[in-house]
């Protein structure tokens, strides 16, 4: 199964890890970063052991949330690359 995730965190402190946190996200599947700490995935991981995974290197302050969005479509944003990621949400 894959999932369509939105992945979001706030570090206590702004810069701690957050290339490590960054990078993880980037290793699990076809991303693609909507701000600064805010990304989408396309994984075949369960959203638990993402979130699993990501907990262990933050913070125990360090807020994070794991969305499994099983449907939708993304529009006018200038970021990532609108039809790859809705080619991956919908595919036909």
């Amino acid at each position: 199964m894959t999932y369509n995730l939105f992945i979001s965190f706030d570090l206590s402190s702004p810069d701690q890890n957050y290339d490590e946190v960054k990078n993880k996200i980037k290793s699990l599947g076809a991303s693609y970063q909507f701000q600064r700490a805010l990304f989408y995935l396309n994984t075949a991981i369960k959203p638990a052991d993402i979130y699993s995974m990501l907990m262990s290197i933050m913070g125990s302050t360090d807020k994070l949330a794991v969305i499994d969005a099983k449907d939708g479509l993304v529009s006018t944003w200038d970021g990532p690359p609108l039809d790859a990621i809705n080619d991956l949400w919908n595919p036909t």
